[in-house]
């Protein structure tokens, strides 16, 4: 018994304490118990011996010793426009700075967006200017433009004319009249789409050396009116817009050369515009209705009339503008003439108007040979 109980201790220390065959077969164990001790021993892992090797230490190289800083070179002390004159000018967007806010000054689409991106240098925003009536639009073309809601427009300057026809006859070389015309005007967009104006012009004629007509000045007070603007349709993507115009216009003062008559007169007009970028393309087509009479005391027809015009704004400042300007005064003849002229940006509250016309055919009995206008306009 205590040799058996020996054994079994021996055994449970066995896989502790290494047993060699000798031990194992003095104390009674087989053959087949080696066996399986040795197949054993073979499945077991190496022991792990220590790589006599040792890891060297990462190389570092030395920057302070073999890299040098550069010297500085002036550029630090340049801005972006010295650095880089040729720069084209940052994106703005639709939409530009005024008095501290940024302002919608008009209705823009995704193409106006699109243009600022791929092309900013040759996009500019638009500004806009009255014509010589009162209403947005070039000299004597009403476009079909409205600015944005809230938008408000004095105008005055001064309008020459020098005729060459009068009473149906062409004047003599020792006759003349000349006139000079004195427009105010005040314009508002109370509402989207909508512009009113108020106007009225102050008259200074001259005739000379007329038979049988005294020589004669007239000064005052010519006449007042009011238009109205509507633009019943405006497509942002195409860029195309109409507009219906309907007003009135009271003679105060009778005048030799007034395109109408001294009473009141009724207009209505349609208004058309396409821009392309920094090009606009205007048309107008309407009619003048009479029901007064004429400085005889006489009755004169009713007068349709067409505009065309295109502005190309060349820069931020500059507009420049074409124009061809016509009417039909029925029995009493036509008129036909051409202007051209430029609307200078001031500033942002300020533009100067400029154009000349040249008369390219009349019939009419009071025909002229040259106009020009020039404006102040002031806009908030």
């Amino acid at each position: 018994m205590p040799v058996l109980a020996a054994a079994i201790a021996l055994s449970a220390t066995a896989p502790v304490l290494a047993v060699s065959n000798e031990e194992l077969k003095k104390y009674g164990f087989g053959d087949h118990l080696e066996q399986a001790l040795d197949q054993s021993r073979q499945l077991e892992p190496p022991p792990v011996q220590q790589s006599p090797r040792a890891i060297p230490p990462p190389v570092i190289p030395g920057l302070a010793e073999e890299r040098q800083l550069p010297r500085p070179t002036g550029f630090e002390n340049r801005t972006l426009s010295q650095a880089y004159p040729k720069r084209s000018q940052s994106f703005e967007g639709p939409t530009e700075p005024y008095r501290g806010k940024e302002a919608r000054k008009e209705e823009r689409g995704f193409d106006d967006v699109e243009d600022f991106v791929f092309a900013p240098r040759h996009v500019h925003p638009r500004f806009f200017t009255l014509s010589q009536r009162g209403l947005t639009g070039l000299g004597q073309t009403i476009t079909a433009e409205v600015p944005a809601k809230g938008f408000i427009h004095f105008r005055s300057g001064v309008d020459y004319t020098v005729f060459k026809r009068s009473f149906g006859a062409p004047l003599l070389p020792n006759q003349k009249i000349e006139q000079l015309i004195f427009p105010f005007a005040y314009a508002f967009v109370p509402a989207h789409d909508l512009e009113i104006s108020i106007q009225y012009s102050i008259v200074d004629e001259e005739g000379r050396n007329f038979p049988l007509i005294p020589d004669f000045n007239t000064f005052g007070l010519m006449d007042f009116g009011a238009l109205t603007k509507y633009r019943f349709y405006d497509n942002p993507e195409s860029k195309v817009s109409f507009a219906a115009t309907l007003g009135m216009r009271n003679g105060a003062k009778k005048v030799v050369t007034r395109f109408g008559s001294s009473g009141v007169d009724y207009v209505g007009a349609f208004n058309f515009t396409k821009r392309m970028r920094n090009t606009g393309i205007h048309g107008e087509f309407g009619a003048l209705f009479v029901n007064g009479l004429d400085r005889t005391n006489s009755g004169v027809p009713d007068i349709t009339f067409y505009n065309l015009g295109v502005d190309l704004q060349a820069n931020r400042k500059l507009d420049l503008v074409l124009e061809l300007n016509g009417f039909d005064w029925q029995s009493n003849g036509e008129n036909v003439d051409a202007s051209a002229g430029f609307k200078l940006k001031l500033s942002n509250n300020w533009v100067v108007d400029l154009s000349g016309a040249i008369n390219l055919q009349s019939t009419i009995p009071q025909g002229y040979r040259s106009r020009l206008f020039a404006g102040l306009q002031l806009q908030f």
